[in-house]
């Protein structure tokens, strides 16, 4: 769904009374009528009812007729976004930051993300005209569940979880070989096969734990498992794209 904010501006070419010379143009007399009859000229700002966080949201503004000035001069337009500092016991610092700042002939776009979620006080200016200010609630509009690793160097993983809802009093389970020493989850309970731990998981954001695994070598193989899964609430999260970790042993 889109609001639209319409704005009604009337234009009418008017021709003054003047004692002009030959060498300016014509006589043009008090009785004389425009020559072009008034308009009436919609003004759209327009933008997204609802908006995602993390989401670029796209704003356009369309004037079929500049408002700028004669001579169909460009239209100017700004997009402020009000802005709070960093000490909440002062107002200081805190005031409108420009976002987007253009001209066009008929219309103009531009996009900007909200990273989080929240009312959001920003204002606009289309032409000569003053700020209208307007409140842009961003929400949370949800996500894709995700599990994925690095492997950050011989020995060190970081591992990333995101959940697609809210899960209180979750059991969070990572499983790794027998007798690979883990280091990097303190606090959780376990001996390294597996590391449990109960978390408050909140949706659509991403956790990650970077852990130090080594490697326990016995027999003659080449290579020896150093985690084997991740799971959540008994829901193993592995996929393609992360398959078991191994180590070389030679």
């Amino acid at each position: 769904m889109k609001k639209f904010l319409y704005f009604i501006f009337g234009l009418g070419i008017l021709y003054a009374c003047s004692t002009d010379t030959l060498e300016t143009g014509p006589l043009i007399t008090a009785d004389a009528k425009p020559s072009v009859e008034e308009e009436v000229i919609p003004e759209l700002f327009d933008y997204d009812e609802v908006i995602c966080m993390g989401v670029p949201a796209d704003f356009c503004f369309s004037f079929p007729q500049a408002t700028a000035g004669p001579k169909n001069k460009d239209t100017q337009v700004q997009l402020q976004l009000y802005v709070y500092g960093d000490d909440p016991q002062s107002d200081d610092d805190d005031g409108f930051q420009q976002i987007f700042k253009g001209e066009g002939g008929t219309s103009v776009c531009d996009s900007w993300t909200f990273e989080e979620e929240g009312t959001y006080l920003f204002r606009y200016k289309i032409g000569s005209g003053g700020f209208i200010e307007r409140n842009l609630t961003i929400e949370n509009c949800g996500c894709e569940e995700s599990f994925s690793y690095t492997v950050n160097g011989e020995s060190e993983y970081t591992f990333f979880y995101t959940p697609a809802e809210d899960m209180d009093d979750a059991l969070v389970v990572f499983t790794f070989a027998q007798s690979v020493e883990v280091s990097g989850l303190e606090g959780w309970d376990g001996n390294g096969q597996p590391e449990r731990k109960i978390m408050d998981l909140e949706k659509c954001v991403e956790y990650s734990w970077t852990v130090t695994l080594e490697k326990n070598c016995s027999g003659n193989s080449p290579n020896s498992n150093v985690w084997t899964d991740f799971k959540v609430n008994g829901d193993s999260k592995r996929n393609e794209n992360t398959p078991i970790l191994k180590q070389s042993c030679n």
